[in-house]
């Protein structure tokens, strides 16, 4: 299928496509039969035999359907029945997955490289910096200009493929700071065809502006960007299908994103926009209502806690852009029902990966909040992934803790490629080499981290100015245990048991001084806490491996090897006396000199026996 027609105004160069075949070969059939005849019968044994040889053999290929804002709860059935029937049924559903940062660009760098966000140093989606020419922004933010002044468009993920023998190919939102000014003197690398969609129109659903191959810059003008990018990616889909290769198509549309405009530097976010065959529906639906939906009593820190209970009007509001959220993932579901309608026309679904999940959550009136993500709650940092492909169960649910990061790692193994450097990022199970404990890990811990001054959401009733948003999340999920820890910039501490409080509403450590010891004899939860810190301390620098193996930095020798066994009393001294994670001030950017102390191979447990 050819991409839709091209509205009037364009950038650059013009542009026009063609979707020419080579012509068939034509053949004699019946002068083929009488000379093939003789040798069919000796070549055909050996003829089957390489072909099953060749078949298992062959790299799988991957499909990457990624979304923008879509939390957890809104990847089922009755939202999105496509997803459901045609990926989610067919393969996994990862219950427990997260995004290293609720926000878009540095999540999506953490996926192209492999890495936590204080591994890669993309903080920020930069594009008022990048648009604006403004050189101290753009200096500590982050965005494209950062991710290609890094140099990480020639090593990240479409790269390393393409080493490993990949054809490769993209279409929607790569990450924020594509514009229309840079898109030739730093183009996207790594793809053998793009279609990469660019600032300031990545947002507005009915005039998207494309960078196509590098080459030309096309305004569609009139057109439903999920849409147009549906089409790019059925496109590439069959290119990539007779390119004789493996390949990697990555489909990045941006529902169920806000519309973004901007205005004198300023974003301006409205209501997400449905494609006009959407606009009617879900007229009943209401956000849910959970525990935290502008609750009674605040809850929460940082600025969460001052946030005031929202009105009717307000209420209502939220209401209807909840609804254009869900009206506006009815063309992401179309869009889903067609890819794996061509795949199947293509005969590639035996060998192929068919991946979707989006680049961070969302929250609709959880803690009083007005629409958007930004912090470590669970609506802001869960995000669906469905997996279905070849070895992965159908129907099936996997409760592990996994982030995107640990997606790339699992590609990457699957691709057999070589990365230049040790990912942060884990083997998922069902692509990696299970006995292999330094390559996966253990899938139970996640970590968030967040250096960037917000508004305090989206819409017309969000906050003029900015809020502090600077702080650490820890996730652990370990047998019986379910726990969430976050530590602000301000010296606040949140600590939620999750098996019994999933809205967190209930802050175990919420009566603590900030910046407060924590003593292991004062109360269960501060003996949970002083555990959670010192895992926090070093995996907020980990790299490579470190970053997999939790509990492997504390106790190299093994003596502790799960929460539990790191509650028993016997350990109180060693954690009580574990420096505690904080930051010097809560200015945008990751400065490491401002976030110490840091871990230190002095603080590994040692065995008093050996120093006797």
């Amino acid at each position: 299928m050819a991409p839709p027609s091209l509205a009037l105004q364009r950038f650059g160069t013009s542009w026009s496509h063609t979707n020419q075949r080579p012509a068939a070969m034509s053949f004699n059939i019946i002068s083929s039969l009488r000379l093939l005849l003789a040798c069919l019968v000796v070549v055909v044994g050996a003829r089957s035999a390489s072909a099953a040889v060749r078949r298992s053999s062959a790299k799988p290929n991957f499909v990457y359907i990624i979304v923008d804002d879509q939390d957890f709860s809104t990847a089922n059935p009755h939202i999105m029945p496509r997803l459901t029937e045609r990926i989610a049924s067919q393969g996994t559903n990862f219950t427990h997955f997260y995004t290293p940062m609720s926000i878009c660009c540095p999540s999506r760098v953490g996926f192209l490289r492999g890495q936590h966000g204080h591994s890669h140093n993309v903080t920020n989606v930069a594009l008022p910096s990048a648009w604006f020419d403004d050189p101290i922004e753009r200096e500590t933010d982050g965005g494209w200009t950062r991710f290609v002044a890094q140099g990480y468009r020639r090593d990240y993920l479409p790269t390393w493929l393409q080493e490993a023998g990949y054809s490769t190919y993209y279409t929607g939102k790569l990450m924020n700071g594509n514009t229309v000014k840079n898109w030739q003197a730093s183009p996207v690398l790594g793809f053998n065809r793009s279609a990469i969609l660019n600032d300031p129109f990545t947002y507005v659903y009915n005039n998207a502006s494309f960078s196509i191959d590098g080459q030309q810059l096309v305004q569609y003008e009139g057109q439903y960007s999920t849409d147009v990018v549906r089409d790019f990616g059925l496109q590439y889909l069959e290119e990539a299908a007779s390119s004789g290769q493996p390949f990697f198509v990555g489909i990045a549309p941006i529902g169920p994103h806000a519309e973004t405009t901007f205005v004198n530097g300023s974003a301006v976010f409205s209501n997400p926009v449905p494609a006009k065959r959407h606009k009617d529906l879900f007229a009943t639906e209401v956000a849910p209502r959970k525990s935290s939906f502008n609750a009674d009593h605040p809850s929460g820190a940082g600025f969460i806690r001052d946030l005031p209970r929202l009105n009717s009007s307000v209420v209502d509001y939220l209401d209807e852009w909840y609804r254009d959220r869900l009206r506006s993932l009815q063309a992401v579901d179309e869009l889903v029902g067609a890819v794996m309608d061509k795949a199947e026309q293509l005969g590639i679904l035996d060998n192929t990966y068919f991946i979707y999940s989006s680049d961070n959550g969302y929250s609709v009136g959880e803690h009083r909040r007005q629409p958007g993500k930004t912090t470590g709650y669970e609506e802001d940092i869960r995000v669906p992934l469905y997996i279905r492909g070849p070895g992965i169960s159908s129907g099936s649910k996997q409760d592990a803790v996994y982030s995107n990061i640990d997606l790339t790692a699992s590609i990457v193994e699957k691709a057999q490629a070589q990365p230049s450097y040790d990912l942060d990022g884990r083997v998922m199970a069902w692509a990696g080499d299970k006995t292999s404990f330094r390559k996966s890990g253990s899938a139970t811990h996640h970590l968030s981290e967040f250096w960037v001054s917000q508004t305090d959401g989206e819409g017309k009733y969000s906050g003029e100015g900015p809020v502090i948003l600077k702080y650490r999340t820890l996730r652990v999920k370990d047998g019986e245990h379910d726990l969430s820890y976050t530590v602000w910039c301000t010296g606040e501490r949140e600590l939620y048991d999750m098996t019994k409080d999933l809205d967190q509403m209930n802050n175990l450590v919420g009566q603590l001084a900030f910046y407060s010891s924590l003593n292991s004899t004062s109360s269960d939860a501060e003996k949970i806490a002083s555990r959670m810190d010192a895992l926090l301390l070093h995996l907020k620098t980990c790299h490579g491996s470190l970053c997999r193996r939790l509990w492997y930095n504390l106790f190299p020798e093994g003596q502790v090897q799960d929460l539990s066994s790191a509650l028993q009393t016997r350990w109180d001294g060693y954690f009580d006396s574990m420096p505690r994670v904080r930051f010097d001030n809560c200015r945008d950017g990751y400065f490491p000199t401002e976030e110490l102390p840091a871990w230190r191979n002095e603080l590994v447990y040692v065995d008093p026996a050996l120093l006797a």
